[in-house]
């Protein structure tokens, strides 16, 4: 019976479109009325210390790990691609809409027009148009992210021309799957998640390319309910509930549909050319590496756990489950008898596993790699935003502060378990990290909740290792001037 929602038959009618139930909606409605705990930080995690490295001495047998892997046809490639473009024109939309008149990073665009992978399409549109005059330049950003010019601004990130004459991110991201995850025969899988409304278009795009690739969309039960100020169900100006996308954490139920092997995770706008798509190809492969090689050691340890659960044993499991799993086992785990111990240490062995790339923090923002207080009294490592943290408090603002890296977003993920079977992720998904926001619709306020992020509480049940990479693999594209910086120009 619910206790926070009473639908009415057009809310329920609603509901069930999306493949919502009832005691979801509940569940939604007491979750944004209570509101959600900290994450409590123990310390960051740093060199030495939750951030391994690669060595040089066995850079090599990662790559062969890689390499043999690779080969079996194990590895595939996973790309959240929802995005739109808007944000990355934000300040050309401002400028378009007379909210503004000049900015420097405006002048950075007309100085540079001439140096994008759509200037030649740009300027043929924009023909005898002078730059330097303010009402010309109001038309010329029109002509580029209007509706009525090239409508980049319309589009999702990953069909913006990043590299040349019809190279975008998503073209690069399937030539760089094909140097990361081709099997023997150079058949490459890749899966994007996408926008329903561009669906079509990406696949036209796309479909020159000889690799294997296949799409989905969020899923419409992953939508989430908002609330007014009074916290009841916010309805739109014509009496509707108002459903909102569940944000990318939703994205875990895509990845679980997959049935993959190992899967490495990238932002649709992290891409580069030359040296700098180089390092960011070798670092995948390291990546790769080390998730297999941290994978294998897991199952053989929870093979001989399952037959040999003597005190020697224990206590090697244990110690690789420190060292190599990065888990701090809890008190009461390492007190209790030897059969509560081998079961502890069974669960931990069959959980997913990922390898996060980290780079170093030069001011970048995004969430970091913290070591973070487990429910039953361990410590884990865990990737961890701004807005999850209590700033209020002094203490952990401390810890925040002392972050020496940043998520760039480079995953390897391992999603079966020791005898070959597919895991069900939605297993390791803690609920508790689901944050609200601040929103409004219609000009009325509202608050939103969103779902435990993909790489944040949608992966908290994995075993995680951290491993630092070079700067050079993280060049993301933010805004439209971000394609002026060398990485994607040279």
């Amino acid at each position: 019976m619910a206790l926070y929602f009473d639908p009415t038959p057009d809310d329920q009618r609603a509901l069930l479109a999306r493949g919502i139930t009832e005691d979801e909606a509940d569940r939604q409605l007491y979750a944004l009325r209570r509101g959600f705990s900290p994450v409590p930080l123990v310390r960051p995690a740093t060199l030495g210390d939750g951030v391994e490295v690669v060595v040089a001495h066995n850079a090599h047998k990662l790559l062969d790990r890689w390499r043999r892997a690779a080969g079996e046809g194990r590895l595939s490639r996973f790309v959240p691609a929802s995005g739109a473009a808007s944000r990355m024109f934000k300040l050309l939309e401002q400028f378009r809409s007379e909210e503004i008149d000049a900015d420097p990073g405006l002048d950075q665009l007309f100085k540079g027009r001439r140096d994008f992978a759509f200037s030649t399409q740009w300027e043929q549109a924009c023909e005898n148009f002078d730059a330097n005059d303010l009402a010309s330049r109001r038309r010329m950003v029109d002509l580029l992210i209007g509706r009525d010019g090239l409508g980049l601004a319309a589009m999702p990130k990953g069909l913006v021309p990043f590299h040349g004459e019809g190279v975008t991110a998503f073209s690069e991201q399937v030539a760089d799957a094909l140097e990361t995850v081709a099997d023997g025969e150079g058949r490459a899988l890749v899966h994007f998640t996408v926008s329903p409304e561009h669906r079509g278009a990406i696949e036209q795009h796309l479909a020159e390319f000889d690799a294997d690739l296949s799409y989905s969309e969020q899923e419409p039960s992953t939508d989430m309910i908002a609330v007014d100020p009074d916290g009841q169900p916010f309805r739109d100006d014509s009496g509707a509930l108002l459903f909102r996308p569940g944000g990318h954490g939703a994205l875990i139920r895509n990845l679980d549909a997959l049935d993959g092997d190992v899967v490495l995770v990238k932002n649709i706008d992290n891409v580069a050319t030359g040296k700098w798509r180089d390092a960011a190809v070798l670092a995948d492969r390291h990546l790769t590496g080390i998730l297999l090689q941290r994978q294998e050691m897991a199952h053989r340890w929870w093979e001989r756990l399952q037959d040999d659960g003597d005190d020697v044993t224990l206590n090697e499991v244990a110690l690789f489950v420190r060292s190599g799993l990065h888990r701090g086992i809890p008190e009461h785990v390492l007190e209790s008898d030897p059969t509560t111990r081998q079961e502890w240490l069974l669960d931990v062995l069959e959980r997913p596993i990922r390898v996060c790339g980290m780079v170093r923090n030069e001011g970048e923002p995004g969430g970091g790699p913290f070591w973070v207080r487990d429910s039953d009294g361990g410590e884990s490592l865990q990737i961890v935003e701004s807005s999850q943290i209590d700033h209020a408090d002094p203490a952990q603002e401390e810890i925040f502060r002392g972050s020496t890296h940043f998520n760039p977003v480079q995953l390897v993920c391992g999603l079966r378990g020791p005898q070959d079977e597919q895991l069900d992720l939605l297993d390791y998904v803690d609920e508790d990290t689901a944050f609200v926001s601040e929103k409004s619709h219609q000009g009325r306020p509202l608050r939103a909740l969103e779902r435990p992020g993909l790489w944040n509480g949608a992966m908290a049940g994995w075993s995680t290792v951290f491993v630092e990479v070079p700067i050079e693999t993280f060049n993301p594209v933010k805004t439209v001037l971000d394609l002026l910086r060398e990485p994607h120009r040279g």
